[in-house]
């Protein structure tokens, strides 16, 4: 969760930004990317309440494990993916896809960002 969100916030939302029209486009996009991370922190506190709990029950531990609050992380970020997929996701693919350099430039950086890293071999 936390990687995935900061990938959006590091690499996602600014090159939207950069390349959304200005305008009613560029308006939308700054009021997403001020949303979309404000729900990301929310998420990321209600991980990190669990959290706890959470390992001693994957440590086969007696746990309080608050039920309610983990249905509610669930349905938040069910809640927050679904947002993202239907406003957010399609809104950068018709921006970035104007370019296709600056939409294959942030997909190998995203890409690149995760990737292990093998010495080259020499020939």
């Amino acid at each position: 969760m936390f990687e995935h969100h900061l990938d959006e916030e590091r690499e996602l939302f600014p090159a939207v930004l950069a390349s959304a029209a200005a305008g009613a486009e560029r308006e939308r996009v700054q009021s997403l990317a001020k949303r979309l991370p404000e729900e990301h922190r929310e998420l990321e506190a209600t991980w990190k309440r669990l959290e706890p709990e959470l390992k001693r029950v994957a440590k086969g531990q007696d746990s309080r494990l608050d039920v309610a609050a983990i249905e509610g992380l669930v349905n938040c970020y069910r809640a927050h993916a679904e947002f993202e997929e239907t406003e957010f996701l399609p809104l950068s693919q018709a921006i970035l896809g104007r370019d296709t350099h600056h939409l294959a430039a942030l997909g190998l950086s995203l890409h690149m960002r995760h990737a292990t890293m093998k010495p080259a071999t020499p020939i």
